[in-house]
């Protein structure tokens, strides 16, 4: 094989041809033949025992061709990705592809090509810190959470109100037509959640157990496609009604919910826990703004293939999360997450942009600063993962990647200069126009 005609053109995208030569492209030729050739029947033959030459003699010289092309593709680009002059980012496009008389195979790939960073200021970057006190009403707000979440469900006779849970079976229409996703039986709702789009769950206060109504709603407009703005009707059945009955802050309630024996220890715990949770959030969105300030200062150009493949991972993490299959198309991912490919790019694509520049303005720190892990350093991290994970530190070994780990380690690095250099800057305070003066009165 052979790299040929390399261009390099605007926003770091990139095309090459991948020569393959007559006798390789022939050889995968005939893999493909021998792949196939059992499901073939030429009269005169055996089922699967025809020559190559005599099936290529009926239907013609190309008839394995294009599965050879396809099965070949992924060896050609990765030959091509060792042998050009640059680093190659996201997924690549087959762009064509040809066969000449010779029967040399020309692939033609478009890709990404890492993209150069020339980095602005990155210390000493001024940007003031919330220094906001913890709100001790988060406590109470907890402690009620957890009432209503160890709360017991009692039938009642009476109107429905916000607050209680009703049971109920739904069917919707739009237009007339039941639509898919807008039924289901004995679905459990508290009123007030706020669970269902706007304007559902207000229509079913003040039902009783045994009632039926008729509930109107209009879908928002960024909702699926195919019901996005629409008005719908729901034909709704209550079957239950249930208001919950709050447990007492005890000392008992402490004993069955936690490892505390007393609701102060309990109350103590949930205190602390939610102080760290803030502070973490504090420092959190310091560390964003201190990055989205650096990124700012940065010049560079990120190929669409980079954002693409980003938005690809985005979306794998998210059926990993979910326990889908793995193996869905991105159709079948989406669908099930309800949204479609330009609600997708519109909610995520920020997000994607943004871990990517954070990556490039680390990986060019790193570069600048010359940082690097050591071994000590790195056997560090690794026991201090196995020792979390409660693993073994040769199996934690077994699981890791060491090339992405060092790197991990080293963008940490260059992450820490980013904020130890920091100055927390004082916001500033607009000045008040002068009142005006008050003009004598008259006498």
């Amino acid at each position: 094989m052979n790299v040929q005609n390399i261009e390099k053109k605007e926003h770091n995208v990139a095309t090459f041809e991948v020569l393959v030569d007559a006798a390789a492209f022939d050889a995968e030729v005939n893999k493909v033949y021998l792949r196939n050739k059992k499901q073939l029947y030429i009269p005169g033959f055996r089922k699967g025992k025809a020559p190559r030459a005599v099936i290529e003699g009926m239907y013609g010289k190309d008839i394995f061709y294009e599965e050879a092309i396809e099965s070949y593709a992924d060896t050609a680009y990765a030959f091509g990705v060792e042998n050009v002059d640059f680093r190659i980012v996201g997924r690549p496009s087959l762009k064509n592809y040809n066969v000449d008389e010779n029967k040399e195979l020309t692939y033609t790939f478009e890709v990404g090509m890492y993209p150069e960073v020339e980095l602005g200021q990155y210390k000493e970057l001024e940007v003031p810190m919330d220094h906001s006190e913890f709100d001790e009403s988060a406590v109470e707000k907890e402690l009620q959470e957890v009432r209503k979440r160890n709360a017991r469900l009692l039938d009642v006779e009476r109107p429905a109100q916000n607050g209680d849970q009703i049971t109920l079976d739904f069917d919707g229409f739009v237009d007339g037509e039941r639509f898919d996703g807008g039924r289901a039986d004995n679905y459990d709702l508290e009123l007030g959640s706020g669970s269902f789009i706007p304007g559902f769950e207000d229509q079913l206060v003040g039902a009783v157990a045994g009632e039926s109504r008729d509930v109107n709603v209009t879908f928002p407009d960024d909702y699926v496609p195919e019901l996005a703005g629409k008005d719908a009707v729901f034909k709704c059945t209550v079957k239950a009604v249930r208001e919950p009955e709050l447990p007492e802050l005890d000392d008992e309630l402490a004993k069955d919910i936690s490892d505390f024996d007393t609701m102060d220890e309990y109350v103590a715990h949930v205190r602390e826990d939610l102080k760290k949770k803030f502070d973490e959030e504090q420092d959190s969105a310091y560390a964003t703004q201190l990055m989205q300030k650096a990124i700012g200062n940065m010049t560079v150009d990120v190929p669409e293939a980079m954002v693409q493949a980003k938005l690809e991972e985005q979306l794998d993490n998210y059926a990993r999360t979910m326990g889908m299959n793995q193996n869905a198309s991105r159709d079948e991912l989406l669908d099930a997450m309800g949204i479609d490919e330009k609600t997708f790019q519109r909610v995520m694509r920020p997000q994607a942009e943004f871990e990517i520049n954070t990556e490039l303005l680390l990986d060019a720190i790193v570069k600048a600063e010359g940082i690097e892990i050591s071994d000590e350093e790195f056997e560090k991290a690794v026991a201090d993962m196995a020792e979390e994970y409660g693993m073994e530190v040769d199996k934690i070994k077994g699981y890791l990647n060491e090339t992405n780990m060092r790197l991990d380690l080293a963008r940490r690095k260059a992450g820490e200069i980013i904020r130890n250099t920091a100055v927390d800057k004082e916001p500033e305070v607009k000045e008040e126009a002068p009142a005006a003066e008050e003009a004598p009165a008259a006498e």
